[in-house]
């Protein structure tokens, strides 16, 4: 792997040796492939700097017209390992004889020097997503009750005025997939969607819920500003179509199952299925049983490929099943993993938050207390204005 303690220049003039095999242009054209300085590839992205020297070598390349060997050159493995673009996969040789001429490095130049993909930033009501302000998604984990809710939702649009950030606000009508058959599921499709319609209305901001069949999407798509895919559903057509037509901006949330580069699948079904606005959550991944793990490279990666990407902090120190007959978790640490992702770059934080977590009907574990969401809130703010 690119070892930082070694000089570019030393990099850029191990790269330009007549050594450099027709394969290791293809790689570093591709814009993905890391290599050290004797030239092994991994499966790793490729950082700045060794992209930059690659942009340098590849170009000087095509403008001195400097032969490549002609022995030994393999002409495989010319797939790109960006994550986002196919599985990372181990070098592999041929015994292919033969050499990439100058002609085809000058083919890939351009494609070498394109910046990567630019986030498309898209409206929900009066708040922007993959714009130059955060979102924040905030709200109960379910709706307990439509006084409940409504006092909730006046307290956190409160305190997201007073620290200046954009709020879109959540709640489930339905906790469709609880661990026991005893838990408290929600008010129901309709009701639900009615209370946050009418939520979203006297507060003059866009609301969000989450859809489990297409009827439902039909449904909230009459009401509800932003779609949301649950993680367990977020591959299942029927429900991605039925979102996607209802003309609703749409949120997917990244199975816990699902590796960043296989959202490009999920992107594509929106997109045929006329959907332009959208973008994916973060939400944790499968850590043997009953944990999860927040990997951070997956926002980087998902953001590479050009899509704007929040981060659920409340349901990623999930522990699923942990408590037997429910979710156990590690509520405490999801601030500490929003700030890591804003630190990483996210387009927005999606956190669940309750006035009273002990007494919550569903995911007390994990939710932030409410009164603890101002000084959160300033710090996530500060965080993303130091990285932006």
């Amino acid at each position: 792997m690119w070892r930082s303690s070694q000089s570019q220049t030393r990099a850029d003039a191990r790269l330009l040796k007549s050594s450099v095999t027709a394969q290791t242009i293809i790689n570093i054209a591709t814009m993905r492939r890391c290599c050290d300085v004797d030239l092994e590839l991994t499966a790793a992205p490729m950082n700045e700097p060794v992209l930059n020297a690659a942009r340098k070598v590849v170009i000087k390349l095509a403008q001195t017209k400097m032969e490549l060997p002609k022995n030994g050159a393999s002409t495989r493995e010319a797939t790109s390992c960006n994550p986002m673009l196919s599985m990372p996969s181990r070098k592999t040789r041929t015994n292919n004889a033969g050499a990439m001429k100058c002609s085809l490095l000058k083919s890939v130049v351009p494609a070498l020097v394109r910046p990567m993909p630019r986030i498309k930033p898209f409206r929900v009501g009066n708040v922007t997503i993959g714009g130059k302000r955060p979102v924040f998604i905030l709200g109960p984990c379910v709706i307990e009750s439509e006084k409940f809710v409504r006092r909730m939702a006046r307290e956190i649009a409160r305190m997201c005025k007073a620290v200046d950030v954009d709020l879109i606000f959540k709640a489930s009508y339905d906790k469709a997939n609880r661990t026991s058959v005893k838990s408290f599921r929600g008010l129901g499709p309709r009701e639900g969607c009615e209370i946050l319609a009418a939520i979203g209305k006297e507060l003059k901001l866009p609301v969000t819920t989450d859809v489990h069949s297409p009827d439902e999407a039909k449904l909230a798509g009459e009401m509800i500003d932003l779609l949301q895919i649950p993680a367990f559903l977020c591959r299942q057509t029927d429900l991605l179509q039925a979102a996607a037509q209802s003309g609703r901006a749409v949120n997917v949330k990244k199975g816990q199952f699902l590796a960043p580069w296989d959202v490009k699948n999920i992107a594509h079904k929106l997109v045929a299925f006329g959907c332009k606005n959208f973008c994916f959550t973060e939400r944790g991944t499968t850590f043997g049983y009953n944990n999860l793990v927040a990997d951070m490279r997956s926002l980087v990666w998902i953001r590479e490929a050009g899509y704007p990407m929040i981060f659920d902090a409340t349901h990623s120190v999930q522990r699923p099943g942990g408590g037997g007959d429910k979710t156990s978790g590690d509520g405490a640490l999801a601030p500490v993993l929003a700030r890591a992702a804003m630190a990483a770059g996210c387009d927005g934080i999606f956190m669940e938050v309750h006035d009273n977590p002990p007494r919550a009907m569903s995911d007390a574990a994990n939710q932030v207390p409410l009164k603890q969401l101002p000084k959160h809130l300033r710090m996530l703010k500060a965080i993303h204005a130091a990285v932006s």
